[in-house]
Protein backbone atom coordinates (compact mmCIF):
# COMPACT_ATOMS: atom_id res chain seq x y z
CA UNK A 1 0.00 0.00 0.00
CA UNK A 2 2.87 2.37 0.81
CA UNK A 3 4.30 1.98 -2.68
CA UNK A 4 0.91 2.69 -4.24
CA UNK A 5 0.37 5.78 -2.10
CA UNK A 6 3.89 6.97 -2.82
CA UNK A 7 3.29 6.54 -6.55
CA UNK A 8 0.20 8.73 -6.26
CA UNK A 9 2.20 11.45 -4.53
CA UNK A 10 0.47 10.85 -1.20
CA UNK A 11 3.73 10.90 0.72
CA UNK A 12 2.48 11.41 4.28
CA UNK A 13 -0.03 8.59 3.84
CA UNK A 14 2.72 6.40 2.39
CA UNK A 15 4.94 7.09 5.40
CA UNK A 16 2.08 6.09 7.72
CA UNK A 17 1.50 2.95 5.67
CA UNK A 18 5.16 1.93 5.93
CA UNK A 19 5.08 2.55 9.69
CA UNK A 20 1.96 0.35 9.94
CA UNK A 21 3.61 -2.40 7.90
CA UNK A 22 6.67 -2.29 10.16
CA UNK A 23 4.50 -2.36 13.27
CA UNK A 24 2.70 -5.47 11.97
CA UNK A 25 5.87 -7.15 10.68
CA UNK A 26 8.92 -5.62 12.41
CA UNK A 27 11.37 -7.83 10.50
CA UNK A 28 10.08 -6.78 7.06
CA UNK A 29 13.27 -5.27 5.66
CA UNK A 30 11.66 -4.05 2.45
CA UNK A 31 9.20 -1.85 4.38
CA UNK A 32 12.10 -0.32 6.31
CA UNK A 33 14.05 0.28 3.09
CA UNK A 34 11.09 1.88 1.31
CA UNK A 35 10.35 4.07 4.33
CA UNK A 36 13.98 5.18 4.54
CA UNK A 37 14.11 6.04 0.86
CA UNK A 38 10.90 8.04 1.05
CA UNK A 39 12.00 9.88 4.18
CA UNK A 40 15.35 10.74 2.57
CA UNK A 41 13.66 11.98 -0.60
CA UNK A 42 11.38 14.21 1.50
CA UNK A 43 14.34 15.74 3.36
CA UNK A 44 13.86 13.85 6.64
CA UNK A 45 17.50 12.75 6.63
CA UNK A 46 18.00 12.03 10.34
CA UNK A 47 14.91 9.83 10.49
CA UNK A 48 15.95 8.12 7.25
CA UNK A 49 19.37 7.39 8.79
CA UNK A 50 17.71 5.69 11.77
CA UNK A 51 15.43 3.64 9.53
CA UNK A 52 18.28 2.51 7.25
CA UNK A 53 20.38 1.60 10.29
CA UNK A 54 17.52 -0.40 11.83
CA UNK A 55 16.94 -2.17 8.50
CA UNK A 56 20.60 -3.16 8.27
CA UNK A 57 20.46 -4.87 11.66
CA UNK A 58 17.28 -6.92 11.20
CA UNK A 59 17.56 -10.64 11.91
CA UNK A 60 16.96 -13.11 9.06
CA UNK A 61 16.17 -16.07 11.30
CA UNK A 62 12.98 -17.85 10.30
CA UNK A 63 12.22 -15.74 7.24
CA UNK A 64 10.83 -17.23 4.02
CA UNK A 65 13.40 -15.56 1.80
CA UNK A 66 16.56 -14.78 3.79
CA UNK A 67 18.48 -14.05 0.59
CA UNK A 68 16.14 -11.20 -0.40
CA UNK A 69 16.24 -9.97 3.19
CA UNK A 70 20.07 -9.87 3.13
CA UNK A 71 20.06 -8.01 -0.19
CA UNK A 72 17.60 -5.49 1.25
CA UNK A 73 19.82 -4.99 4.29
CA UNK A 74 22.77 -4.33 1.96
CA UNK A 75 20.66 -1.86 -0.01
CA UNK A 76 19.86 -0.06 3.26
CA UNK A 77 23.57 0.32 3.98
CA UNK A 78 24.22 1.58 0.45
CA UNK A 79 21.44 4.16 0.84
CA UNK A 80 22.72 5.15 4.28
CA UNK A 81 26.24 5.62 2.92
CA UNK A 82 24.91 7.58 -0.03
CA UNK A 83 22.85 9.77 2.30
CA UNK A 84 26.01 10.59 4.25
CA UNK A 85 28.03 11.22 1.07
CA UNK A 86 25.35 13.44 -0.45
CA UNK A 87 25.53 15.58 2.68
CA UNK A 88 29.34 15.80 2.52
CA UNK A 89 29.84 13.40 5.42
CA UNK A 90 32.39 11.22 3.64
CA UNK A 91 33.97 9.75 6.78
CA UNK A 92 30.55 8.50 7.86
CA UNK A 93 29.93 7.17 4.35
CA UNK A 94 33.26 5.30 4.35
CA UNK A 95 32.44 3.80 7.74
CA UNK A 96 29.06 2.53 6.51
CA UNK A 97 30.50 1.19 3.25
CA UNK A 98 33.23 -0.66 5.15
CA UNK A 99 30.59 -2.15 7.42
CA UNK A 100 28.74 -3.31 4.30
CA UNK A 101 31.93 -4.85 2.87
CA UNK A 102 32.33 -6.84 6.09
CA UNK A 103 28.85 -8.34 5.79
CA UNK A 104 28.55 -8.98 2.04
CA UNK A 105 26.48 -12.14 1.46
CA UNK A 106 28.15 -14.70 -0.80
CA UNK A 107 25.55 -14.21 -3.55
CA UNK A 108 25.80 -10.38 -3.57
CA UNK A 109 27.45 -8.54 -6.48
CA UNK A 110 29.66 -5.98 -4.67
CA UNK A 111 30.85 -3.75 -7.53
CA UNK A 112 28.52 -0.83 -6.72
CA UNK A 113 29.55 -0.96 -3.07
CA UNK A 114 33.24 -0.99 -3.98
CA UNK A 115 32.77 1.98 -6.33
CA UNK A 116 30.92 4.00 -3.69
CA UNK A 117 33.59 3.23 -1.10
CA UNK A 118 36.35 4.25 -3.51
CA UNK A 119 34.53 7.44 -4.45
CA UNK A 120 34.10 8.49 -0.81
CA UNK A 121 37.73 7.69 -0.02
CA UNK A 122 38.79 9.78 -3.00
CA UNK A 123 36.67 12.71 -1.79
CA UNK A 124 38.57 12.50 1.50
CA UNK A 125 41.87 12.67 -0.38
CA UNK A 126 42.77 9.02 0.25
CA UNK A 127 43.49 8.40 -3.42
CA UNK A 128 45.81 5.40 -3.02
CA UNK A 129 43.31 3.57 -0.85
CA UNK A 130 40.45 4.60 -3.16
CA UNK A 131 42.19 2.97 -6.13
CA UNK A 132 42.16 -0.38 -4.32
CA UNK A 133 38.37 -0.32 -4.44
Amino acid sequence: LGILLQGRGQFEEAIKSYHNAIQCRPSLALAHLNLGQLLASRGHCEEAERVFRRCATLDVTGLKDPRLHEETKMAALLHLGRLHADRGRYMDAVSVYREAVDMIPTHYQPQVLYNLLGESLSRLGHHDEAEVW
